[in-house]
């Protein structure tokens, strides 16, 4: 039975490089795709070889800005095309390691970060399976509160604030929450304490008034995006995968997802939008990535 399943992983891995290469050399030969719009780019951790190659071919075909430049662009009605911007979930650690690209090659990403930065907490979801994942964000969230207790473990995998201070003045830190719940599960009360004191933690370390986001694993309802504009927020944004169009609501930002080991092969499929479409096939459709396995359970 294990080795059954383990050829089939090998098959499914095979399949899949063998599909982003021929994207890869086609985009080689005709041209990558342009469009009308920008497209978002949602990184979590990715290391430091993939990030070069990924911001390489980026700078080379086409345009970089930073979201509050979008944000700014849209509200004097500016067309753009080609266009892409950079934002990372959740403030790990590692995001650090990125400073030294991200100031040579001259654009501001934003990273969302939560309340788990400058503590030694581990994230509560850190190592669980994508199944058991999944069950602890069915639970409502006084409930899910109680059971990670038990998983909180002294092992730093956020920010701190010595890493913070260095990164401010060349990355746009926004709000994700304190604790990351699922914000359909928590009550309107859990909700604003939510956006409120991480909006507050964001504020103390950069000195402005946060603008945009991101809600933790794109899930929210519209109580969440009421509240947002209540306070005066800008946008919102998803991991609904596509392009962002001037006249596309701001509180549905659309975003691209990229894995932690994306080479460059994969990275054009996905920036293309090839792979949501791929990933569809059957022999592919339950290696796709926890946020699809988690709206299509949903559905």
């Amino acid at each position: 039975m294990l080795n059954t399943m383990l050829k089939k992983s090998q098959l499914r891995n095979n399949i899949k490089n063998f599909l982003f290469k021929i994207i890869y050399f086609k985009n080689y030969f005709t041209g990558p795709g342009n469009f009308d719009g920008v497209k978002i780019l949602l990184y979590h951790d990715i290391g430091k070889v993939f990030f070069e190659e990924h911001i390489r071919y980026l700078k080379s075909k086409y345009k970089i800005i930073s979201l509050s430049q979008m944000l700014k662009n849209y509200e004097k009605g500016l067309e753009m095309k080609n266009t892409f911007v950079i934002t990372f979930d959740d403030g790990i650690k590692e995001n650090f390691e990125l400073l030294e690209i991200i100031i040579r090659n001259n654009f501001k990403p934003t990273i969302f970060i939560t309340g788990y930065v400058n503590s030694d907490l581990k994230f509560w979801f850190s190592g669980l399976s994508q199944k058991k994942l999944i069950q602890f964000l069915n639970l409502e969230n006084k409930s899910r509160l109680k059971k990670i207790k038990s998983n909180y473990v002294n092992k730093r995998e956020s920010l701190n604030h010595i890493e913070i201070e260095q990164m401010k003045d060349y990355v746009d830190f926004q709000p994700h929450t304190i604790s990351h719940p699922s914000l359909i599960k928590c009550s309107i009360d859990e909700i604003k304490f939510e956006i409120i004191e991480s909006s507050d933690l964001v504020n103390k370390i950069s000195g402005s008034v946060p603008f945009a986001f991101a809600p933790p694993f794109g899930i929210y309802d519209d109580r969440v995006i009421n509240f947002l504009k209540e306070i005066g927020f800008k946008c919102c944004l998803s991991i609904k995968p596509g392009t962002n169009k001037k006249n596309e609501n701001l509180f549905e930002l659309k975003r691209i997802g990229i894995p932690k080991h994306c080479d460059l092969f994969e990275f054009v499929s996905r920036i293309d939008g090839i792979w949501d479409k791929i990933r569809k096939l059957p022999l592919l459709k339950n290696y796709s990535s926890f946020y699809n396995q988690f709206y299509e359970k949903q559905s």
